[in-house]
């Protein structure tokens, strides 16, 4: 501290040139410290783009195989769903025709029941609907299912029209006129035709035919029991299916084939060619990215040189900021004292402070 004190003119010059290089150094560090982290950018950006390259690449190859196994299976799918299909029609046709044979005789009987009936009817002047099972569940019940259809039918007539028609009539007396009227007409109705086909002869056809009636009723329940027992029957072997059967099979092999196929070069891909994909395109890029390691490198390197060189312009600054103060620790401070000593007021640096300091003590007595 005292060397510099006891320092002249040319001290005071060092001190300056001190200052300028520490002002160098700081502005050199910053724009290092600028490129250094650009180029650090720059190599992260550009082994990004590598990663993003490798997983593009990947991707893109593994789309295709997918696509072009999806087209198989989808082939395969459909190739199977229509052997299916000709399978399923081949059993219906089968099973049609098992139950036409089978009930063929029940069917027979009922034709000629209902030709009977027809021709009797029509021989004694009855209305062909007298020979339905709903007529004669209104007219002549028997059964349980007659007299159920009956009750159904009066509560439909003399409750359910009525009371929607009455809907539309605004008094309350209205509607029960109109429910009365409705009630009325189908009983009259059916009082009519009670009278008409239960007269005389036509009656005595009517009753006699209730036995052919009830007869194809029991041929009908039998047929229907005779297919759910045919259409539920697991025994196939007699429908002739067996070439559908192989085609069949052989469409699910070829399924299961491609499937397998697909498995195998995903596997192949995953375990070999996703290396090699990578392996590739790091060596194509390998150059480039060495060329920007280096740079970053040297830019690293060229950075801690100037981080030493500020460092030690810092270190001779703070020694003159210990000896002089850290107010004269600026140009202009710098040249007052230099040109106190130049003038010949004072000899070296401390006297010169001390002219100053003496100068700023008569002032402020003044």
């Amino acid at each position: 501290m005292d060397n510099v004190l006891n320092g002249g003119i040319n001290e005071l010059q060092q001190i300056k040139r001190s200052l300028e290089e520490l002002n160098r150094t700081d502005q050199e560090l910053k724009a290092s410290e600028k490129e250094l982290k650009a180029k650090q950018k720059e190599l992260e950006n550009f082994k990004k783009q590598i990663e993003e390259s490798i997983s593009s690449a990947v991707k893109k190859q593994r789309s295709e195989i997918e696509k072009e196994y999806d087209q198989k299976i989808e082939d395969a799918n459909r190739a199977v769903k229509e052997a299916e299909n000709q399978r399923k029609n081949a059993k219906e046709v089968a099973v049609n025709l098992r139950i036409k044979r089978e009930t063929a005789s029940l069917s027979d009987e009922i034709k000629i029941l209902k030709a009977n009936n027809k021709e009797m009817f029509k021989q004694n002047k009855i209305p062909a609907w007298c020979a339905s099972t709903f007529y004669y569940a209104l007219f002549v019940p028997k059964t349980l299912k007659d007299f159920i259809t009956l009750a159904i039918t009066i509560l439909i007539c003399a409750g359910a029209i009525p009371f929607v028609v009455s809907r539309f009539v605004e008094s309350d007396i209205g509607k029960i006129l109109v429910w009365i009227i409705i009630a009325l007409v189908f009983a009259a109705i059916y009082i009519l035709l009670n009278h008409i086909t239960k007269k005389g002869e036509k009656f005595t056809v009517i009753a006699a035919a209730r036995k052919s009636i009830d007869k194809i009723e029991q041929d009908k329940k039998a047929i229907r029991k005779q297919k759910n027992n045919i259409t539920s029957d697991k025994d196939e072997s007699c429908y002739n299916l067996q070439s559908y059967d192989d085609a069949l099979q052989k469409a699910k092999e070829s399924l299961e084939s491609v499937t397998a196929q697909r498995d195998e070069a995903f596997n192949v891909f995953d375990q070999t060619t996703t290396g090699q994909i990578e392996e590739q395109i790091r060596t194509e890029k390998q150059g480039e990215l060495d060329k920007l390691e280096q740079e970053a490198e040297e830019v690293k390197y060229d950075n801690l040189n100037k981080v030493e060189a500020q460092v030690s312009a810092s270190k001779e600054v703070e020694g003159y900021k210990l000896a002089l103060g850290n107010k004269y620790m600026n140009p202009s401070k710098l040249d007052e004292l230099e040109k106190i000593i130049a003038e010949g007021r004072a000899q070296n640096i401390a006297e010169a402070l001390s002219v100053i300091n003496n100068k700023q003590r008569d002032e402020q007595d003044q």
